[in-house]
């Protein structure tokens, strides 16, 4: 069966619709993750990183919201509220590429069987991980944040853990075993998909059922001038935060994931389904010669 590791990647949710964090760096310790990921958003800066910050260190600074920025807690910058768009329309879709690729034919992928079959009888079907698991949310939405704040928490409640918890949840209701694992691979920043790798093989040795790993993760934009970007529709008049599917490919043969079709057809018919019901809830579907474990 097709397994699909989808890079969902949410910058924020209606409480914490802004990330305060500076982008991280992607790790240097396999190919695929040396290439730079310039194309996935318009005008990306260079990504800076930095150790997970304690619990004590990011909640002191957002226990309380904050409507005006207080001068003795150090310079700010703004939060810019957008709708991220773009990319190259097929269909209903819009998708963004890696520049000088040789692209498949979507509309076709779009239409083709992804061989995955979801059981509805709560074996575990659907393994959700995080290679970045400490990748932190501001505890309220804000229109500025502090220079010196944090991207990184070891507070789950603060990370993409909530956000794997609240998935996991909405898929335990319909039926769908799932499981989440929060194990934190980013202890150091170099190596973490490589442990997050081992972490998923472990998982799909001892269930073998398993037809869906998603890796959760939190995007941080930022513009030149330090601006962060908050990338959010409003959908049934509430604020969401947009959502972003990264689908890898093996251009070379290089990758070791020969199977890459299988992921993308599935992650278009997500994306499809989505961009249907939430229109522009979905930030374009990013397709890249990467594979962020989507291989296994």
């Amino acid at each position: 069966a097709a397994l699909l590791s989808a890079r969902l990647v949410f910058p924020g949710e209606s409480e914490s619709a802004a990330d305060a964090a500076s982008s991280l760096p992607e790790d240097s310790d396999s190919a695929f993750e040396e290439k730079a990921e310039s194309a996935i958003l318009p005008d990306p800066e260079a990504q800076l990183g930095e150790p997970a910050a304690s619990e004590s260190e990011t909640s002191s600074a957002d226990s309380q919201p904050e409507t005006q920025p207080d001068p003795e807690k150090g310079k700010t910058y703004p939060i810019i509220e957008t709708v991220v768009g773009g990319g190259t329309q097929y269909g209903n879709l819009f998708i963004k590429t890696d520049s000088g690729m040789e692209l498949p034919d979507f509309t076709e992928e779009l239409a083709s069987d992804p061989d995955v079959s979801v059981a509805v009888d709560g074996s575990p079907t659907v393994l959700l991980y995080h290679t970045h698991t400490s990748e932190a949310y501001m505890e309220s939405d804000s229109t500025f944040y502090y220079e010196s704040m944090k991207s990184r928490s070891d507070d789950p409640s603060r990370t993409v853990v909530a956000v794997g918890d609240a998935i996991a949840k909405a898929l335990e209701e319909a039926g769908i075993g799932v499981i989440h694992d929060t194990t934190v691979h980013d202890t150091t920043y170099t190596g973490s998909y490589a442990r997050s790798e081992q972490t998923v093989r472990e998982y799909m040795e001892k269930y073998p059922g398993i037809e869906i790993t998603i890796d959760i993760h939190r995007d941080g934009l930022e513009t030149a001038d330090q601006e962060k970007m908050k990338p959010t529709v409003e959908i049934d008049g509430n604020k969401a935060a947009q959502i972003m599917i990264m689908s890898g490919c093996d251009a070379d043969g290089s990758l070791n994931f020969s199977d890459w079709k299988y992921n993308l057809r599935f992650a278009l018919q997500i994306q499809n389904r989505m961009t249907a019901r939430y229109g522009e809830l979905m930030r374009p579907l990013y397709f890249c010669d990467r594979n962020y474990n989507m291989h296994l």
